[in-house]
């Protein structure tokens, strides 16, 4: 299939090009605003959007390009308001102060995204959740072992199912009727 990698920052491009795993395989990588992408309705099978619905100006606007992409399915993440990332807003001052790359992000509930699908023809059909504890707690401790075995400990408690982020949902277009007619 087709693997298009679209990214409104240069410098997030040029990481992506140096990346190894990439090397050797057919991937067209482009510059392109989120909110407004250069391709034709349904051009994709699937639209995956990682890391990127918390940090663009109209989220709406751009959830509904992701949609508008994909014939089928949509897959999405982002930080819910349950969990640590909820607290977010009250720590980004904080933090700003703490790690000058820092950058403030939105966090959003599954309703709000969830509504946001189904006004573009899509309907949830799973959720996943990733870690309990916050990434940046992962990444100071500097152990995978740890995080494992914290995170599966949390799990089998039942925390990650409430708490988990970030969020990563699949949905699936339901309009398959009108899907052709859509401009």
């Amino acid at each position: 299939g087709r693997v298009v990698a679209v990214d409104a920052s240069f410098p997030m491009l040029k990481v992506l090009k140096e990346k190894s795993w990439l090397q050797g395989r057919s991937i067209d990588i482009l510059r392109a605003d989120a909110h407004e992408l250069p391709f034709k309705d349904h051009a994709f099978h699937a639209v995956i959007s990682l890391r990127m619905l918390m940090h663009v100006i109209d989220w709406h606007n751009a959830l509904k390009e992701i949609c508008r992409l994909a014939k089928q399915y949509v897959i999405v993440d982002f930080p819910p308001r349950s969990g640590f990332a909820g607290f977010s807003p009250a720590t980004h001052y904080i933090l700003k102060k703490i790690r000058r790359n820092h950058q403030p992000y939105r966090v959003f509930s599954i309703k709000e995204i969830t509504k946001a699908l189904n006004r573009e023809g899509f309907a949830l059909r799973a959720i996943d959740r990733h870690l309990v504890l916050p990434f940046g707690f992962h990444r100071l401790v500097g152990s995978v072992r740890f995080t494992k075995l914290v995170e599966s400990k949390l799990a089998r408690l039942g925390f990650t199912d409430i708490f988990g982020a970030p969020v990563t949902v699949l949905a699936e277009r339901v309009d398959h009727e009108n899907s052709d007619d859509r401009t």
